[in-house]
């Protein structure tokens, strides 16, 4: 969400490391979703959840996973 930066200034920051992460750790899909309430990254990983990557932020891996089917 829009806060104190905006979610598409942080996005223009960090896509290219979360696109990164996301394609040297198994990625299937991934796409970026943006509305006037911000951005998200959305991912679907075969496996583990990764909340180990070193680029997802800390604040981030407190965030609940869910699963979707294959």
């Amino acid at each position: 969400m829009h806060g104190g930066v905006s979610a598409f200034r942080w996005q223009e920051q960090h896509d290219s490391a979360l696109i990164e992460a996301a394609l040297t750790n198994g990625v299937r899909d991934g796409a970026w979703h943006a509305d006037q309430w911000g951005v998200v990254f959305e991912v679907l990983f075969e496996g583990a959840p990764v909340h180990h990557m070193p680029s997802v932020p800390a604040g981030a891996a407190t965030i609940s996973l869910t699963s979707r089917p294959a």
